[in-house]
């Protein structure tokens, strides 16, 4: 049994991470973090800081990745200028896990299934413009 996903067919997205990503995914991106991935993420504080935008590594230093924000009872990464804290030109987090042999081992599962999301009545599709 597969993933049934609503607009599957007509799905054009195109996950531009290491060809001059803009950043669709982290644009406003306040995913929710789970336990585990805090986990992860914060083993490798100290190499991801270095990363960072200059604004996003201030925040993070200050106060920390995670805000007071709850999204699926889960803390949620902060936002700083408009911008998931982690994205730098890309995700950080997807570029540091790429580097040790794993492109996922530091994101947030909800950033590592994007575009796929879920509507109000529990179905699968592909955000997209041009898709309701």
């Amino acid at each position: 049994m597969g993933l049934a996903v609503l607009n599957l067919d007509s799905a054009r997205f195109d996950c531009t991470f290491g060809r001059g990503c803009e950043g669709v995914c982290c644009r406003n991106g306040r995913p929710p973090v789970y336990a585990e991935e805090a986990a992860r993420i914060d083993e490798r504080i100290d190499r991801i800081l270095p990363l960072l935008r200059p604004p996003a590594r201030g925040l993070v230093s200050k106060v920390g990745y995670l805000s007071g924000r709850r999204k699926s009872g889960q803390p949620m990464a902060r936002v700083a200028d408009g911008w998931c804290v982690f994205f730098n030109q890309g995700c950080v987090l997807h570029r540091l896990g790429q580097a040790e042999g794993d492109p996922f081992r530091y994101k947030p599962a909800i950033c590592s299934a994007f575009p796929l999301a879920m509507d109000g009545r529990g179905r699968w599709y592909v955000r997209q413009k041009g898709y309701d």
